[in-house]
């Protein structure tokens, strides 16, 4: 009877710690993608996750940073959300924000994972680490951008939304193709970035000015010049021909905020005089 009573509160035994493993130790935890990737020391960080499976109330989720290349090593934990009756939904998306530190080292390889711990304070399960480098800084970053000082009238430019150094923002004001304008670069909130002003020059379009005949005798020699009366250089096509009227067109160079033009140059003939004869005269 007794080896039956034993056998029976061994099984129950087994049985409730499948039960517990199953019901404790079958959740996972997934990082969400970050907002942001550079961080100021001092700053905040928050980070979406989604959980599937049941969580022990009273339990506590857990922001942890790695070391500066990334590996997780010393549970640097820095921030916490303690887990309630009222968030205790199976899968869930839930949000956990941390601190910056002051004393965190600067660097360009950062991650962070989301862990969970009992009440008792033994890890239970570990998620993911996020799939972004973080880079934490000391102090604010300047945005940097490769756009042209001036730009022809009328010509199209997007201005760029993510600085060259991966700061993104907006713009204000909107792009104006007709006229000088100061924008202004504001990054994105949360960043650790100052706001930039660019200055983008817009300059009228020029008429090329030549002083050409038009017309010419046939076999003059003339020499199309590259450079227009008011500056602006260029080429001509087809190449000069005094042999016949011609069409030339005149190609700005290239980067001048200048309009193709054409010029006809009237090819004529060489005339040979003809004179009545004049009767013998004395």
């Amino acid at each position: 009877m007794k080896s039956t009573v034993y056998k029976f509160i061994s099984c129950f035994i087994l049985f409730c710690t499948l039960v517990f493993t199953s019901c404790y130790y079958s959740q996972s935890i997934t990082t969400g993608t970050l907002s942001t990737t550079i961080i100021c020391k001092g700053n905040s960080l928050s980070v979406n996750f989604f959980t599937t499976g049941s969580f022990q109330v009273g339990g506590s989720f857990k922001l942890e940073l790695s070391n500066p290349t990334g590996s997780f090593n010393s549970n640097n934990y820095i921030g916490e959300l303690v887990l309630d009756n009222s968030s205790v939904d199976n899968n869930a998306s839930r949000t956990i924000t941390g601190e910056i530190q002051s004393s965190t080292l600067t660097g360009n390889a950062y991650r962070v994972r989301i862990v969970f711990l009992r009440v008792d304070n033994n890890t239970l399960i570990i998620g993911n680490r996020n799939n972004q480098n973080i880079r934490i800084v000391t102090s604010e970053l300047t945005p940097s951008f490769s756009l042209p000082t001036s730009i022809c009238s009328g010509t199209n430019l997007a201005l760029p939304t993510r600085s060259t150094n991966s700061i993104t923002g907006t713009w204000s004001p909107a792009f104006n193709n007709t006229q000088t304008t100061t924008y202004t670069f504001t990054p994105t909130s949360g960043l650790c970035s100052k706001s930039v002003t660019r200055t983008i020059t817009v300059n009228a379009i020029v008429t090329p000015a030549f002083s050409l005949p038009a017309s010419i005798c046939s076999g003059t020699n003339l020499i199309l010049p590259t450079t227009s009366t008011n500056s602006i250089t260029g080429t001509w096509s087809p190449a000069f021909d005094n042999t016949q009227t011609t069409n030339y067109t005149f190609t700005p160079t290239t980067g001048l905020c200048a309009n193709t033009i054409t010029n006809t140059i009237i090819e004529n003939e060489n005339v040979v005089p003809i004179f009545d004869s004049i009767a013998p005269i004395c």
